[in-house]
C-alpha cells in the first residue's frame, strides 16, 4: 500500500503490503463484507486520524515558526538590555558613593564588604554659602572617612593620632564613571591617550601577562612575574577612559594575577610602590570586591619584609615563593627611600580592610626614623640605614636615588594625617635643601639645581664636607612636591586655593611654607633646561654642572648644564612632567603647558617605534636628516618600556592639559598621589 500524506509545503510518502494481498481488498463471493476488510477499514480509519492530527499539527508549527523565532529574538536581547542596565546602575552607585548633592546631603553606597545599613562612616558636611548657588561645603567631621574605608577602623585602634582634616568644597572622592563622562577632551589629550593606547597594544601583543615590553626586539621583559605593566597601568587607563584596555587590564588583575613570584630577590620598595599601590588604586577607582581580596593577599605577603632584627627597618628584597625577606646580595643595608615610603599604601590599605597591622608595622619606621634625626642637627639624611642595627650608614646625601621618596612621603603622610612632627621633618628638611644643596652655575644661564653632598670624619674628629655637582632627573620631583606643600598650607596661596574651592582653617597654615613657590620655580627652570639643552629635546639620566667654586673636576670648563656619556640615556622618566602637572594647575601659567607640550613631542619624535617606545642611549644627539635614528639613539639603549612610561609619565603628562576643574581640584584638594603616580584619597 502507498499513500501520501500532505504536510504543509511538502507530502510524506509511506508504502506497506498487506499480507493477504488483494483478497483483503475484496467481497466474498456471497457478497459480505470479508472479514479481513473489516479490519482493513478499521485500520484505514486509525490512520486517517492520526494523518489529521499530525498533518495539524506540523501545519501550525510551520506557519507560526516566524513567530516562535521573533518572540525568541524579542526575549534574548530583552535579557541583554536589562543585564546592561543592570552593569551601568552597579557603576553609577559606585560612582555616586559619597556624592554631594545640592542640598548638602550625603549620599551614601552600600558595598556588603564594607558597610552596614546604619554604618556611620559617611562624612558630615555642612553647608558654608548663603549663595544657593554656591555649592561649597565645609567638611566638619575630625576624622572624615572615605565610603570604601572600612568604617570599623579607626586610627586610635592604631595607637597613631589623627590631628588632621580635609577642608573641601569640591567633592571629596572621584570614581572610574567621573573619567568616563568626560567628553571634551582637547587635542593634546587625545595625542596622548593615543600614545598611551599604542604602547598598550604592543605590550598586549608582544609581552601580555610579562612584566615589560621589550619594543625594539618585541618580546616580553620579566623582573617580578607580576604583569607588572599591567597592574601599573590600570589607573591610568582608567583616567583617560580608555574603557576596554581598562576592562582588560582589570580582569587579569581580578582573575589571572597570582602572588608566587619565581623571583628571589624581589625589591619590597617596588613591590609595594607598582604593584600593592596599583591594585589600591584600582580598587579605589572601581570597589571590586576581588581587588579588595587582592590587595590584602599581597599586603600580608609583604609584611614579611619586616621580619628583621630589627623589626622597624625591612630588609630590601623578599624570595615571594617562600615569603622569606634577605638584603641585597650586593649590599646588606637598605636604602632611605625603601624603608620611607611605604607609609601611604600600608595606611590605606589598613583603612579599607579595617586591620591597622599595615599601618602600625610601617608607621612605625618612620617614627623610628624621627626619633633617630630628633636630635640632630643635619636633618638631611643619608642614603642606607642598616635593617639590623638600624643605625645610617656614611653615605652620600642627596634628593636622588635611593633618598627622594623619603622627603616626599614626609609632606604626604602629613597630608594624610595631619601628623605635626611630619610636617616639621619635612620643613626642616626643605630648609636644609635650600641652605646647604641648592647650587648655582657659573655663568648667563645662572641655573639652579640641587648639589649632592657626602661628610667626612677627618684625623682631627671633625667634618669635612664635599659637594658634588651633579643631579639625578629624580631630582625633578621636588618642584611639584615644592608646590604642593605651598598649595595647601602657605598663608600666601590663598589666591590658588580659591580657584579650586579649597578652605584651610588658619591653624594650618605655615609662614614657613611661603617660600616654597619660589624655589619650586626656581628649581623648575632648571629641570626643564635639563630637557631644551639637550640635542633630543630629552632629559639625560643625570647631569651636571658648572660650578668652579666646588672642588669637581668633571663639570668644570664646560656648559652649564650638560651629562656625561654613561649618564646621557633617557628611560622615559616621569619626574619632571609630575612636577608640571602641579605647577601648571596651582599657578596658572602657560609655560608649564608649553613646556609639556614640547616633552611629549620630543618623545614622539626620538622614542616612537612601530612596536612602542624605546629609551634613547644619548639625549645629547641629535641625528642628522639623514641619519636613521633607531641606529643612533636606540640600538645602545637599554630594549625596555618600563612601567612607568604608562604608569606615570603619560598620566602625568595627560593631567597637565586636563581642562576639568572638578577632576584637577578634586585631585588637588583630596588625594595624594604616591610615588608611582597612583591615586590615594585622603581619608
Amino acid at each position: 500500500m502507498s499513500c501520501s500524506i500532505p504536510v504543509g509545503d511538502f507530502s510524506t510518502s509511506c508504502e506497506y503490503s498487506d499480507s493477504l494481498g488483494t483478497a483483503g481488498t475484496s467481497l466474498l463471493s456471497d457478497g459480505r463484507s470479508s472479514p479481513y476488510r473489516s479490519r482493513s477499514n478499521q485500520r484505514q480509519s486509525l490512520f486517517n486520524i492520526f494523518a489529521f492530527v499530525t498533518r495539524t499539527i506540523y501545519f501550525r508549527r510551520l506557519k507560526l515558526l516566524k513567530l516562535y523565532m521573533a518572540v525568541t529574538a524579542i526575549v534574548i536581547l530583552l535579557f541583554f538590555l536589562f543585564r546592561s542596565s543592570t552593569t551601568d546602575k552597579i557603576l553609577d552607585e559606585r560612582r555616586d558613593i559619597s556624592a554631594i548633592d545640592t542640598s548638602g546631603n550625603h549620599r551614601t553606597g552600600v558595598d556588603t564588604g564594607l558597610f552596614t545599613e546604619n554604618s556611620n562612616a559617611g562624612l558630615h558636611y555642612e553647608k558654608v554659602a548663603s549663595d544657593s548657588n554656591d555649592l561649597s561645603s565645609t567638611l566638619i567631621d575630625k576624622v572624615s572617612r572615605h565610603p570604601l574605608v572600612n568604617p570599623h577602623y579607626s586610627s586610635s585602634s592604631a595607637g597613631i593620632p589623627r590631628q588632621h582634616h580635609v577642608n573641601s568644597n569640591v567633592s571629596f572622592t572621584l570614581k572610574r564613571g567621573d573619567f568616563n563622562r568626560i567628553s571634551d577632551i582637547n587635542e593634546m589629550q587625545v595625542r596622548i591617550r593615543e600614545a598611551a593606547k599604542h604602547s598598550w597594544d604592543n605590550y598586549r601583543r608582544y609581552a601580555w601577562g610579562f612584566d615589560m615590553l621589550k619594543p625594539r626586539a618585541k618580546e616580553p621583559d620579566q623582573w617580578f612575574d607580576l604583569g607588572l605593566t599591567i597592574v601599573d597601568s590600570a589607573d591610568t587607563l582608567i583616567i583617560m577612559g580608555l574603557t576596554d584596555e581598562a576592562d582588560l587590564a582589570l580582569d587579569w588583575m581580578e582573575n589571572k594575577l597570582k602572588f608566587n613570584s619565581r623571583n628571589e630577590n624581589s625589591n619590597c620598595f617596588e613591590l609595594t610602590i607598582r604593584i600593592l599601590a596599583g591594585l589600591l588604586s584600582a580598587y579605589h577607582l572601581t570597589g571590586s570586591a576581588r581587588l579588595k581580596q587582592q590587595v590584602i593577599e599581597f599586603g600580608d605577603i609583604l609584611l614579611h619584609c619586616y621580619d628583621t632584627e630589627s623589626g622597624v627597618i625591612p630588609f630590601s628584597d623578599i624570595d615571594l615563593s617562600t615569603r622569606r625577606a634577605h638584603g641585597p646580595n650586593w649590599n646588606p643595608s637598605s636604602s632611605l627611600s625603601e624603608v620611607t615610603s611605604l607609609q601611604l599604601e600600608f595606611r590605606y590599605l589598613s583603612q579599607i580592610s579595617g586591620d591597622p597591622k599595615y599601618e602600625q608595622t610601617t608607621f612605625g619606621t618612620s617614627q623610628y626614623v624621627h626619633n633617630l634625626t630628633e636630635n640632630r642637627t643635619q636633618k638631611l639624611l643619608p642614603m642606607y640605614i642598616n635593617p639590623t642595627t638600624g643605625q645610617f650608614e656614611d653615605s652620600v646625601i642627596t634628593l636622588g636615588a635611593r633618598t627622594d621618596s623619603y622627603y616626599e612621603y614626609l609632606l604626604k603622610q602629613y597630608l594624610q594625617t595631619g601628623i605635626t612632627w611630619l610636617r616639621d621633618d619635612y620643613l626642616d628638611s626643605m630648609d636644609q635643601v635650600k641652605s646647604q644643596l641648592f647650587r648655582h652655575t657659573d655663568g648667563a644661564h645662572n641655573y639652579t639645581y640641587v648639589a649632592e653632598m657626602q661628610i667626612y670624619r677627618t684625623a682631627n674628629n671633625t667634618d669635612e664636607v664635599r659637594y658634588y655637582n651633579k643631579m639625578d632627573h629624580l631630582v625633578c620631583f621636588l618642584p611639584g612636591t615644592l608646590a604642593l606643600g605651598y598649595y595647601h598650607f602657605s598663608p600666601l596661596a590663598k589666591e590658588q586655593r580659591l580657584k579650586f574651592n579649597l578652605e584651610k582653617p588658619s591653624n594650618e597654615l605655615n609662614p614657613r611654607f611661603d617660600d616654597h613657590m619660589d624655589m619650586a620655580q626656581e628649581l623648575a627652570r632648571t629641570c626643564y633646561h635639563m630637557y631644551s639643552d639637550m640635542g633630543t629635546g630629552l632629559a639625560p639620566e643625570i647631569a651636571t654642572f658648572v660650578n668652579n667654586n666646588i672642588d669637581d673636576p668633571i663639570s668644570k670648563d664646560g656648559p652649564e648644564i650638560t651629562a656625561q656619556p654613561q649618564s646621557a640615556h633617557n628611560i622615559l622618566r616621569p619626574e619632571y612632567v609630575e612636577s608640571l602637572f602641579y605647577l601648571y594647575h596651582i599657578t596658572g601659567s602657560p609655560t608649564y603647558r608649553d613646556q609639556a607640550r614640547l616633552i611629549f613631542e620630543a618623545f614622539q619624535k626620538y622614542s616612537r617605534i612601530p612596536s612602542g617606545y624605546s629609551p634613547i642611549s644619548d639625549v645629547r644627539r641629535k641625528p642628522l636628516p639623514n641619519e636613521n635614528i633607531g641606529e643612533i639613539l636606540h640600538d645602545h639603549a637599554p630594549d625596555r618600556m618600563e612601567s612607568f612610561w604608562l604608569g606615570e609619565t603619560l598620566k602625568y603628562l595627560y593631567l597637565v592639559f586636563c581642562d576639568d576643574a572638578h577632576i584637577v581640584g578634586t585631585i588637588l584638594n583630596n588625594y595624594v598621589f604616591n610615588t608611582e603616580a597612583h591615586l590615594f584619597p585622603l581619608v
